[in-house]
């Protein structure tokens, strides 16, 4: 399953719910930052590597795709993703332009493309849960949620996030059948 969403959408935290409800073998696939880690728990969802072990990995095409976003380099290795997918099923977060080249591989795997939206006020509510405070930088942020989209070309499934207690079984109702079905 690959999520897409902007940022504080929540799809670490809706990953993390599926892989600890689904009793099905599932896995997380880590993406590749240049970021510092927000807390220990980050090294679970992330390799960290520095910019120059990141540029050589982009230079030696191990990324499916990477991005340049707010000072940081983002990758997702298709290498990662096929060892996992070889043992388990898989969850991920990635970019919209990531979804693309992802969908080109379609014949190789099985992927469910989910694309999370989330209003304003949820996206401002999580930015400050993870110390984002700056009115300036949560506008920036929340500006920036509106590219994440996917084109009509790539089926996917949308989930609107209203930040209520209803989400949970919502979201879980509509990810938990993607792992079944394969």
């Amino acid at each position: 399953i690959a999520l897409v969403g902007a940022r504080a959408v929540g799809k670490t935290y809706w990953g993390e719910r599926l892989l600890t409800l689904s009793g099905i073998k599932c896995e997380r696939i880590r993406n590749t930052t240049t970021r510092e880690p927000r807390n220990e728990q980050d090294r679970q969802y992330y390799n960290f590597v520095t910019q120059e072990q990141f540029l050589g990995k982009a230079e030696e095409r191990e990324f499916l795709e990477h991005v340049h976003y707010d000072g940081h380099y983002y990758g997702s290795s298709l290498r990662e993703m096929r060892q996992v997918l070889k043992k388990s099923h898989g969850i991920f977060a990635i970019t919209p332009e990531g979804a693309a080249e992802l969908y080109r591989c379609r014949l190789e795997m099985n992927v469910e493309f989910v694309l999370m939206k989330a209003p304003p006020a949820v996206l401002k509510k999580n930015l400050e849960r993870r110390g984002v405070l700056d009115p300036a930088l949560q506008e920036k942020y929340i500006k920036d949620s509106e590219r994440f989209v996917l084109p009509p070309s790539i089926p996917h499934r949308t989930i609107e996030l209203t930040g209520m207690r209803c989400d949970e079984s919502r979201v879980l109702d509509a990810l938990l059948p993607l792992l079944s079905q394969h």
